[in-house]
């Protein structure tokens, strides 16, 4: 799964994405099992197509290969495999850093309001 996700979103790795990925599988366990029959499935069709797990492939063009027939043939799969990818990477501190973004201002809302905005009703 790192595998796929460095090669999704090339750098999730330098934030420990596997451990991101494997942290998000421990809380949802039906997730898990979802995203574990489309490992199995990519695993299948990359040694039936090059003799070789994903994971040990290391040319770009069998890496490609095997990714479009998954997207084609397990779309569902790929395309919330990519999308937890892309949320983990860019919730990360780490990546705002990069992207010059400093993060949310608190986790509560803006510092400049101390209470809930009011209504414009009068009673």
């Amino acid at each position: 799964m790192a595998k796929l996700a460095e090669e999704l979103v090339p750098g999730s790795g330098s934030i420990g994405m596997k451990e991101k990925l494997m942290n998000y599988f421990r809380r949802d366990k039906g997730g898990a099992t979802f995203f574990d029959a489309g490992f199995w499935n990519l695993e299948a069709v990359s040694k039936a197509a090059f003799k070789k797990s994903f994971y040990d492939l290391d040319n770009k063009e069998e890496i490609e290969k095997v990714m479009k027939h998954i997207n084609a043939r397990n779309k569902t799969f790929f395309h919330q495999f990519r999308t937890l990818v892309i949320k983990l990477y860019y919730g990360d501190p780490a990546v705002w850093k990069k992207l010059s973004y400093d993060g949310p201002p608190q986790p509560r809302g803006f510092m400049d309001y101390s209470e809930a905005p009011k209504s414009g009703k009068k009673k």
